[in-house]
């Protein structure tokens, strides 16, 4: 896996998939993202892929705010988010829409 980094402001761009790399729990990622990310909304930033505009939103929770490309599915996270991430991961914080029933699925795309 390549990973993209910004030198100027640290943040990393993560390909469609990569982000089942860097996960504890990819099941996980893969449910929170198939239900869309939290209070989603237009951002001005362009994706450095596919130039669709980027979508930014709450990945597992609230506060951890990123980037994400509905084209090529890709994903921006500022500097320490990734870390952050992990931490979420730790912490057993659940997909906003994720209920008691459903579950994430068996499978997903390979990256």
């Amino acid at each position: 896996v390549v990973i993209d980094r910004c030198e100027k402001c640290q943040g990393v761009w993560l390909d469609g998939g990569e982000i089942f790399h860097f996960s504890k729990d990819p099941a996980r990622i893969h449910w929170a993202l198939e239900q869309g990310l939290r209070q989603p909304h237009e951002t001005k930033l362009s994706c450095p892929r596919c130039k669709k505009r980027l979508v930014e939103g709450g990945l597992l929770s609230d506060t951890l705010l990123v980037d994400h490309c509905s084209g090529c599915k890709g994903l921006w996270f500022d500097k320490m988010e990734l870390q952050e991430l992990g931490g979420l991961e730790m912490r057993g914080h659940k997909p906003a829409r994720e209920s008691k029933t459903a579950g994430p699925p068996r499978e997903w795309p390979a990256p």
